[in-house]
């Protein structure tokens, strides 16, 4: 068994297939990705906030909000060093 296949059936272990998707993270999502694609900051952030909110008020343990947040960071840096 190779070490992809491995870290893959550990992660359908660890995290729900069908895990309960919180209120406005399509929304977020989308804001970002249309911010990214225009190049506009006030998108990016907008999406960020709203996954930040999620977080904070814990509406969910689905890792995908913090891959998604951290996504923010990272394109909100690179569109403020470019």
């Amino acid at each position: 068994m190779g070490k992809i296949l491995r870290v893959t059936v550990l992660a359908f272990l660890f995290f729900p297939l069908f895990a309960e998707i919180p209120q406005g993270f399509e929304e977020a999502k989308s804001l970002l990705q249309k911010g990214y694609e225009e190049w506009n900051p006030e998108l990016m952030e907008k999406g960020r906030s709203l996954f930040l909110n999620m977080v904070l008020t814990k509406e969910s343990e689905d890792p995908y909000i913090y891959y998604y947040l951290s996504l923010a960071d990272y394109r909100l840096s690179n569109y403020y060093f470019v």
